[in-house]
């Protein structure tokens, strides 16, 4: 219940009490002050009539007696009125009947002759005043006054009824209780009203005093007055104000401390654990309330400090560390930390912090960086590319790479400068730029550069610099990478570029020249036989050298061109070497040295490509000695056990080439095999390269080393095979008669047509001549419809834009899977010499052909 309401009720209950108990002693008085009046005016009333009683008392006159009975009973409102003798006799009495009986109320009461005695009491539950008046023979007034002792002669007995008094007494007491509502209501409102007012202000007290109870500080209550209570609510308001500020603090470090990732301890200046943190909790396996009144020695009993030199420390420094302790948790367990301590005020009592630090995760991260570090020193020393660093432009750090290329055996690069290994024209500008990289002017990447190795020779080197810091000084991290066979890669790979283009070209060229050159040659080879005039023979016999130096060079496009791949075919090596190397120096004055290894192995390889290889290699060094000179041949058997760089593992032969002539300068030795690419004042620059493609077409390689004026070497890799050479599979004698073969023929050039079929019809065979795959197909059908099929099918490779014969030749082993089938071309990238049979073709005529070739080819089929 509110304290305004329990004020109001405590008022009402007061004036209700005292309304009651003044209305009480109201009526009684009122009451007693009536009885009083009545007995007064009785006693005043009878001593007016005393003589006369008096008189009639000593002449014993009843009749006189009861008339004065009668009229003191009218006169007062008495019930009755009735005289008594001394003796409590009735001698008169209003109500006759009790004449001569004895007083009840005499004989109750000790009555005193000389004494009024007044007496209430109850009859038939109604209150009466009963006066027992005595008579004396004294004067009124000696009556009234009661100053002498008179001579007693009896009493008058009165009985007055007091329910009237009580009637007048309810009236005015119901007058009396209507005020005192009345005021009483005005009391209340004035006291509710005052009260209201400064309950108000208490109640704002109240919330506020429950607002800091619970935790929230910092409310302001409204000052409603200036009284005491007024300035109890500035005193509170102050006292928030201030309790906020403490509080905030307090809040905010208390949030900081449970939440640390770090354990902290608050303890007193004796040890006593006051606070533990969540980190502290956990370090330890322990709750809060464990740890709560123990003395930090016990967390600390394994550890070398002990607790009273912590405190002798604290108070001489300020504060107390130590890098690193152990200390136990509940199961025992080290705990690897560091430990800081020193003081804190608390509200006036020094109190002791203790802040751990984990080092568990520390001493796992610092084991991971030194074996991150250990791996990164060691993958710089091993490094493939040169790292330095640098001060001032001397080299303070080497790794192993950079010392095994610059310094000297048993040397370091360590003291030296980057002037002791730059080429001269170089040194200055080196210099400069690691001066301007610790200077933080530069950041350098990709500079190409000439460094001198350890044995003295030049080399080519990408170099990279940048600004890092040292043993905390300024430094030049260097690194360089030896990119000279890198460069050389890139030659290779620029010459092949170049290589391709040309190759696709000579492809074109050599395919179409093939199919005039077919024509020329076939058509002479028919004229050859139907002429006998010994002039006009010898004119043919030039026109045919003129064709076959014609096919010649074809041979060598053909060779050069990407597009072709090689007839391969298994070839014996030691006679290709010697027959090659003596046809090209026929006619000079160079001497050729053999040294070829008497079990030399056989190669499956394209005789005509790799025996005009060597003739471009000796013409070359025909040419380096215009004087004439030496030309060593040699050939040996190798095994390469492991991949090269261009080289698979397996067995080769290795053919070398020296001579004794002017060399190469070295600026020329990575441009030799690039196209066009030549030194002498009327060479195409087609030589070389076209011996780089032959020997690339053979998955081998080739290499050359030479220095100026002492001569050139030419070394050649082929793969060699155990396989040896049985003879001639067709000669000859095997001949048979052709006439009456029928033969298909598709291609798509009318000059060949009439060449092949002059040549054929020469042979005696009947040909069906056709210029695309589709009209060879439906010629092939029909024949077959007709029961008169061909013996054999002469096709061309490549049709533009129609079936070609790798087609034709799949649809018609459909039809017949026992068809002979002859692809005559001049070479494509589709088919080769070493794969023809796996598109369906017995054999391949390579054009230009002559009519016994042609010959020879068809009787190996039609046998």
């Amino acid at each position: 219940m509110k304290l305004l309401t329990k004020i109001y009720l405590g008022l009402l209950l007061i004036i209700l009490i005292s309304s009651s108990a003044m209305i009480f002693f109201s009526n009684k008085a009122i009451e007693n002050r009536f009885a009083q009046d009545l007995k007064n005016s009785s006693i005043l009333k009878i001593k007016k009539m005393e003589r006369d009683l008096s008189k009639a008392f000593s002449g014993n006159r009843e009749t006189v007696i009861l008339n004065h009975l009668q009229e003191i009973k009218s006169k007062t409102d008495a019930e009755y009125a009735a005289a008594l003798n001394t003796k409590g006799i009735y001698i008169a009495h209003t109500n006759v009947i009790k004449k001569g009986r004895e007083s009840t109320l005499f004989k109750k009461e000790k009555v005193k002759s000389e004494a009024l005695c007044r007496f209430e009491t109850y009859q038939d539950g109604q209150p009466y005043l009963k006066l027992l008046i005595p008579l004396s023979s004294s004067s009124q007034s000696e009556l009234i006054g009661g100053m002498d002792s008179p001579v007693n002669y009896g009493f008058i007995e009165l009985s007055i009824n007091m329910s009237k008094i009580n009637e007048s007494t309810t009236d005015l007491t119901k007058r009396i209780l209507l005020i005192t509502i009345c005021f009483s209501m005005l009391i209340l409102s004035a006291a509710y009203l005052y009260l209201k007012k400064n309950l108000s202000q208490i109640n704002h007290l109240i919330k506020g005093t429950k607002e800091v109870k619970s935790g929230t500080y910092g409310s302001i209550l409204p000052v409603l007055s200036k009284d005491e209570l007024g300035e109890l609510t500035e005193n509170f308001n102050e006292m928030s104000r201030k309790l906020s500020e403490t509080a905030v603090s307090r809040e905010y470090l208390s949030s900081i401390i449970e939440n640390m990732r770090d354990p902290l301890i608050i303890c007193d200046k004796a040890g006593t654990i006051k606070n533990v943190n969540k980190a502290g909790q956990n370090i330890f396996t322990v709750k809060k309330e464990e740890l709560y009144g123990k003395n930090v020695c016990e967390l600390c009993k394994h550890a070398s400090y002990n607790f009273d030199s912590l405190v002798n420390d604290i108070e001489k420094k300020g504060h107390f560390l130590i890098h690193e302790i152990y200390l136990f948790s509940k199961n025992s367990t080290p705990v690897p930390m560091s430990l800081y301590a020193f003081y804190a005020n608390n509200a006036g009592e020094k109190s002791i912090i203790v802040v751990l630090k984990d080092l568990r995760e520390i001493k796992k991260h610092l084991m991971e960086l030194q074996k991150v570090q250990e791996n990164f020193k060691l993958l710089i020393e091993n490094a493939p590319f040169g790292v330095l660093i640098s001060r001032n432009g001397e080299f303070i750090y080497a790794n192993e790479t950079a010392n095994k290329i610059l310094a000297s055996e048993g040397e370091t690069v360590s003291g030296k400068k980057i002037s002791d290994f730059a080429a001269e024209s170089e040194k200055d500008f080196l210099l400069s730029t690691l001066e301007k990289v610790e200077n933080k002017k530069i950041k350098t990447a990709g500079i190409e550069s000439k460094l001198i190795n350890r044995e003295g020779s030049l080399f080519e080197a990408i170099i990279s610099c940048v600004k890092i810091e040292w043993e905390g000084k300024d430094c030049a991290l260097t690194f360089f990478y030896d990119i000279t066979e890198k460069k050389r890669e890139e030659m290779e790979i620029l010459n092949a570029q170049k290589t391709e283009s040309l190759q696709i070209m000579a492809g074109g060229i050599s395919h179409d020249f093939n199919n005039m050159l077919s024509g020329i040659i076939g058509n002479l080879s028919i004229l050859e036989k139907k002429i006998s005039d010994p002039a006009t023979k010898e004119i043919v016999s030039e026109i045919f050298l003129a064709a076959e130096s014609a096919q010649n060079l074809t041979r060598q496009l053909l060779a050069f061109s990407k597009e072709i791949k090689p007839i391969k075919k298994l070839v014996n090596s030691a006679k290709m070497i010697r027959e090659a190397a003596v046809f090209s120096t026929r006619g000079s004055s160079c001497e050729i040295i053999f040294s070829i290894s008497p079990d030399l192995k056989n190669i499956i390889a394209d005789e005509n490509q790799i025996t005009q290889a060597i003739n471009n290699i000796m013409i070359n060094a025909v040419q380096a000695m215009p004087d004439g000179g030496r030309i060593f041949v040699k050939a040996q058997n190798i095994k390469v056990e492991e991949d090269g760089v261009s080289l698979q593992a397996g067995d080769y032969i290795l053919v070398s080439i020296s001579d004794e002539g002017i060399g190469i300068p070295k600026e020329y030795i990575g441009k030799i095999f690039q196209p066009y690419f030549t030194t002498k004042p009327k060479g195409h620059g087609l030589g070389l390269p076209m011996v780089y493609a032959a020997i690339k077409n053979h998955q081998g390689r080739i290499d050359v080393s030479s220095q100026t004026g002492k001569g050139t070497t030419f070394n050649i890799y082929l793969p060699s095979t155990d396989e040896k050479i049985a003879g001639d599979e067709v000669t000859m004698d095997k001949r048979i008669s052709l006439r009456g073969k029928r033969v298909l023929v598709m291609d798509d050039d009318e000059i060949v047509r009439k060449s092949l079929g002059r040549m054929l019809d020469a042979l005696g065979i009947k040909a069906v001549f056709t210029n695309d795959g589709e009209n060879a197909l439906k010629e092939y059908s029909l024949a077959i419809e007709q029961k008169n099929p061909f013996d054999l099918i002469i096709s061309d490779l490549t049709v533009p834009g129609k079936m070609g014969g790798t087609e034709l030749a799949g649809r018609i082993l459909k039809i017949n899977p026992a068809a002979k089938i002859i692809v005559s071309s001049g070479y494509s990238d589709e088919i080769s010499g070493a794969d023809y049979e796996k598109y369906g073709f017995c054999a391949m005529l390579a054009k230009p052909y002559r009519i016994e070739q042609l010959e020879k080819t068809l009787i190996s089929f039609l046998n």
